[in-house]
């Protein structure tokens, strides 16, 4: 899922972001492996538990701040296994009930706009890499394995 959010006259600090995700089809999306990135540098907060289909990123006071009149970029990625043959199919979303942000003198500021949609349909999963490696012996995409 990629959404932006824009600081629009005062810097904006995220403190609580709920993604929801709405699924059909087999599948399993992992439990603790939500991740949340910001900006095209990859400043990333992972390791949330998808609990009941949705990831709650609490974050760090002012751990994730937006400077004034900035339109920052966000990714939230997450882990999907066990992908039936008709596939897997994933619709996240964010409502602004689900948001928690402050501005730059702490005061609770009111969201607005939504994120739906982006529907990702997961049709396979990668084979699982040979230990110690990060390809296949044929040059090949495959999943880093897991301990």
């Amino acid at each position: 899922m990629v959404f932006d959010v824009k600081a629009q006259g005062d810097t904006l600090h995220i403190h609580q972001l709920t993604v929801n995700f709405n699924t059909s089809g087999t599948g399993v999306i992992n439990g603790n492996n939500a991740t949340l990135c910001y900006g095209s540098l990859g400043n990333c907060f992972g390791g949330v538990v998808v609990q009941n289909n949705a990831a709650v990123f609490n974050l760090p006071d002012n751990s994730l701040s937006i400077p004034i009149n900035i339109t920052a970029p966000f990714t939230v990625k997450v882990d999907v296994t066990a992908v039936g043959s008709s596939g897997f199919v994933i619709t996240p979303s964010i409502a602004t009930n689900n948001v928690v942000i402050s501005n730059s003198q702490n005061s609770p500021v009111q969201v607005s706009g939504s994120v739906t949609g982006n529907t990702v349909t997961v049709t396979s999963t990668l084979p699982t890499c040979p230990i110690g490696q990060n390809l296949m012996p044929n040059g090949a995409l495959c999943a880093l394995a897991t301990p």
